[in-house]
């Protein structure tokens, strides 16, 4: 990013100050953000990709949203959270590693008059997603993805699989058995071992809150830069997943988890 040629020193402060009409020692404090000003774009030849900043996760996010609000499970309680400082670090008052989401759970389960030991069974029984956009195979840049197994846009929600994942065997079956369900189009994604890999909030919140939990999410190019691309046909099928799975109610079992 280019402010100038030849700005002088304080020359950002001078123009933040004339533009909201106040002096430069009336300015205390303040945070910058890049932020690009294009408009979003749906295009290709059959308009199959969608561009835009910040897909990443606003993408998931929406899809979160939509099935939140479509879902009308008479069974479980549906919680949708989203968490600021993901990419910075967790570690904020407002972060997945504060106790915001699960005081905020305590304070609804004392509501509906339960108590502590209402509240462990509830977590128990219950199924947490992380939802995350995932890296798709990238044309300039094969080489970055997993040989085997590998991931591309307009294929489905992605079911994420690493360590740095809260994704494991049984949260796996239970989401592929839902997306099998519904007939929504699946994939997996496993990170190319010689390449590090990021990390989700999920294994932060099923850790706090003693929860089944699986990484799930949809595949873009060009993450956390300017301008990230993804398949425009995969928020639709994100969308149908998340309602699908807030009508759904879990509960454990000797033999693992039973989808009602």
């Amino acid at each position: 990013p280019l402010l100038g040629s030849a700005a002088e020193e304080g020359v950002l402060k001078k123009l933040i100050a004339a533009e909201l009409q106040v002096a430069e020692d009336q300015i205390l404090g303040s945070d910058l953000f890049l932020c690009i000003r294009e408009k979003a774009a749906v295009w290709g030849c059959n308009e199959e990709f969608i561009s835009s900043g910040r897909l990443d996760d606003q993408q998931c996010v929406f899809g979160i949203l939509k099935g939140f609000l479509n879902a009308h499970s008479a069974q479980s309680i549906n919680v949708a959270a989203f968490f600021d400082n993901e990419e910075v670090g967790s570690e904020t008052k407002q972060g997945a590693a504060s106790n915001i989401l699960s005081t905020l759970l305590r304070k609804i389960n004392r509501a509906f008059m339960k108590n502590d030991d209402d509240f462990t069974f509830a977590t128990e029984n219950g199924v947490l997603l992380s939802s995350d956009n995932a890296h798709a195979v990238h044309p300039s840049f094969p080489e970055k993805s997993d040989p085997s197994e590998k991931v591309y846009l307009n294929k489905g929600v992605v079911i994420k699989h690493h360590v740095n994942y809260s994704t494991d065997a049984l949260s796996s079956a239970v989401v592929k058995t839902l997306l099998k369900k519904e007939n929504i189009e699946a994939q997996d994604y496993y990170n190319n071992s010689d390449v590090r890999c990021g990390s989700t909030i999920g294994l932060v919140t099923s850790a706090d809150l003693n929860m089944n939990a699986c990484d799930v999410g949809i595949a873009q190019l060009a993450m956390h830069s300017g301008v990230e691309t993804a398949g425009a046909s995969d928020v639709e099928k994100m969308q149908k997943f998340m309602t699908a799975f807030m009508n759904a109610a879990f509960s454990k079992t000797e033999n693992g988890v039973k989808i009602n």
